[in-house]
């Protein structure tokens, strides 16, 4: 969502170092949390050199298929699954596994739109525009949301709860913000936000 090539860069570059300020601390069984910001680090780095390109190009093209995978495909199924590996309770960690689901249904019906619809980039004030043929959007998005800020409510630490609704706020923000910009602009909110799991991780918020 940043405005420019630079804000992307140095984005990327802060959640690089939380995320090593995380790894560090972590627990093993909390390495898919800890590696969140890192996660988000490399999709903040693709659309700062999506700023750099020529557009429309070929270049152009290849970037926001990856910056896409990312948030269609990566996000809707890690996330559920990172919010599993870290639960203790074997009531919700039942639970979690119908969201783990949901995510992977959802990650392969649009993983079947990034690979046969084309996407169209336009750099916009407010952000970068993502435009790609994706019916029914609002169900989809409906499912997302589920997928993502829903598995993190559900679970038993306290921080993650905090950030799965944090996050649901920032879906509102985002569309709040622009429509057409949604992706960028969510994505670059939800990075942010992910500078949070070190406190999570480090035991500074509530298990």
């Amino acid at each position: 969502m940043c405005f420019c090539a630079t804000g992307s860069f140095a984005a990327s570059g802060v959640l690089v170092v939380a995320g090593a300020a995380t790894l560090a601390v972590a627990e093993s069984e909390e390495l898919m949390l800890a590696l969140l910001p890192i996660f988000f680090a490399v999709q903040q780095a693709i659309e700062g050199w999506q700023w750099l390109v020529p557009h429309p190009s070929a270049q152009s093209a290849i970037l926001g298929k990856l910056y896409l995978f990312f948030a269609f495909v990566f996000w809707p199924v890690y996330i559920p699954w990172m919010v599993h590996s870290v639960e203790s309770d074997k009531h919700r960690r039942g639970i979690l596994r119908w969201f783990i689901a949901i995510g992977l249904m959802l990650s392969l019906v649009l993983l079947g739109f990034l690979i046969l619809k084309p996407v169209d980039v336009v750099l916009h004030p407010l952000g970068i525009f993502y435009s790609i043929d994706v019916p029914p959007l609002w169900e989809l998005l409906a499912w997302y949301v589920l997928a993502t800020c829903g598995s993190m409510l559900v679970s038993s630490r306290k921080g993650i709860r905090w950030l799965g609704f944090v996050t649901f706020l920032a879906v509102i923000m985002a569309l709040a913000i622009s429509l057409g910009s949604y992706v960028s602009v969510w994505c670059f909110f939800s990075a942010l936000l992910s500078l949070f799991v070190y406190f999570v991780v480090d035991k500074k918020v509530g298990t």
